[in-house]
């Protein structure tokens, strides 16, 4: 399956919130097929939403809902997969770091 080697060994960072100001930060993540982009909304340094605006044909949306509610309760990166699709959550935690990321200097 093309993509799913490199998706399962990329490297989640967390990222520092209280760098962030308020508001929503866009992101994505591309390798095969596993491609998604977000936007995040970060309020009083706390990511507040999850949105995927893109997300691959071939998908389970229980998946992709389930992982966005734990980043969202946790308010962080730093949180467990979805079983049974490990690639796919490294996947949209990338994209949320991207989004994060490219905004903190």
């Amino acid at each position: 399956m093309y993509g799913l080697r490199e998706t399962l060994n990329v490297t989640i960072e967390n990222v520092d919130l209280s760098n962030l100001e308020n508001g929503v930060y866009r992101g994505q993540y591309r390798k095969g097929r596993f491609a998604y982009q977000v936007e995040v909304m970060v309020q009083n340094h706390t990511i507040e939403t999850v949105t995927l605006t893109q997300v691959p044909r071939i998908s389970i949306p229980a998946v992709h809902e389930e992982m966005v509610k734990r980043v969202k309760d946790a308010g962080s990166l730093a949180v467990d997969a979805v079983a049974s699709a490990t690639a796919s959550n490294k996947a949209i935690l990338k994209a949320v770091e991207n989004a994060l990321q490219k905004q903190v200097k």
